[in-house]
């Protein structure tokens, strides 16, 4: 690891750890010499990395744009991602708390209050961001290429369901209290 940190992204390593692992890569933080850390994926055998190398270009005119994305490191030949002796990786700034369960504020963790907005925010200027790039206009497909209609359609009985039932217990409990 600490050799292609070298010698593909200039960066003398102090310090490799194993960072947060939620994904099919396994991650780490590389501290350099200087302090800094770096988040570094490694990508698996067989990984596409063209399709890597798009997800990783998507970044930059999104955090350009203002939305909170960390800046990918390139290689010393202008490339997102280094390869050798069968070990692909990618480099990152490494934002504190953003890649830890502690610091990540998902959906898991509930969208109350004024979580909203900022995720409606983001979202929106996300797509205003991405709908000018050239590998993210809209374009109109099938609705069964963008999700699994059948399992929505279940997800969507079952939530119904449950909304019916919460109902009717809140109406039953409102009545025996003699409230309308």
């Amino acid at each position: 690891m600490a050799r292609i940190l070298a010698l593909s992204y200039r960066i003398t390593v102090a310090h490799v750890s194993e960072g947060p692992a939620r994904t099919a890569t396994r991650n780490y933080v590389a501290e350099d010499r200087e302090g800094r850390n770096w988040f570094v994926k490694s990508y698996p055998a067989g990984t596409e990395l063209a399709k890597e190398r798009q997800a990783l270009a998507l970044g930059e005119p999104a955090r350009l744009g203002g939305v909170l994305a960390p800046a990918v490191r390139q290689t010393v030949t202008g490339d997102v991602i280094a390869s050798a002796r069968g070990l692909s990786v990618s480099v990152a700034e490494y934002v504190e708390g953003a890649h830890t369960a502690e610091g990540a504020h998902t959906a898991e963790g509930g969208l109350i209050g004024g979580r909203w907005a900022a995720v409606g925010e983001a979202v929106g200027r996300l797509h205003r961001i991405l709908a000018r790039h050239p590998a993210g206009r809209p374009r109109p497909v099938p609705a069964r290429e963008v999700c699994d209609v059948e399992r929505v359609g279940r997800r969507l009985e079952e939530l119904l369901a449950r909304w019916t039932a919460t109902r009717r217990r809140t109406l039953t409990r409102l009545r025996a209290t003699g409230r309308p």
